[in-house]
């Protein structure tokens, strides 16, 4: 088996643009790894493609499963990964461990915005299908943003906060877990 081609894509996050000014908020790169034996490997990057492309065409014509995946970055060690699975028949996890789940759960996302802004993206989001947001947790109103998702999406949409460093002091954490 030989890598035929490797493509990067980029994809770029948008950002509301009241909080971002209409510029992309991040950009993850995509990239497909396709061998000549039609087994396609996929990985993922935050980050932009350019700095990777004389990486990815010296790919082409190796061995994927000759390479050792774990000293390519990471975008190409996913994809090459992926690869071995797909080649030996065996799950992508086996190599990491155990399986952990089915399914994937993917949250919707909001920019800091207030509350009531972020209440309007979370209802469009439910209008959407996603059954659950992400958000990086601001104690001075995330608990009224909570209120106000929950008010506009539905009570069986969930609300996932990512505390950073918000809750390292214990009092924080304790009165918004209250």
């Amino acid at each position: 088996m030989r890598i035929r081609e490797v493509e990067l894509f980029e994809v770029e996050a948008e950002a509301i643009a009241a909080v971002h000014r209409n510029r992309p908020l991040y950009n993850i790169l995509l990239c497909r790894i396709r061998t000549d034996e039609g087994i396609d490997g996929i990985g993922e990057l935050q980050g932009r493609p350019t700095p990777l492309r004389q990486e990815a065409d010296a790919l082409v014509g190796a061995d994927p499963l000759a390479l050792d995946p774990h000293a390519q970055p990471d975008p190409f060690a996913c994809a090459l990964l992926d690869i071995a699975g797909r080649a030996y028949g065996i799950p992508l996890h086996r190599f990491f461990g155990a399986k952990v789940r089915d399914r994937v759960p993917v949250s919707y996302w909001s920019a800091p915005m207030e509350p009531h802004e972020t209440a309007a993206e979370a209802e469009v989001s439910a209008r959407l299908g996603f059954t659950t947001h992400k958000l990086k947790a601001r104690p001075w109103n995330i608990v009224e943003t909570v209120r106000l998702i929950r008010e506009a999406a539905g009570p069986d949409y969930r609300v996932g906060i990512d505390p950073n460093m918000k809750f390292r002091y214990p009092y924080v954490a304790a009165r918004l877990a209250a």
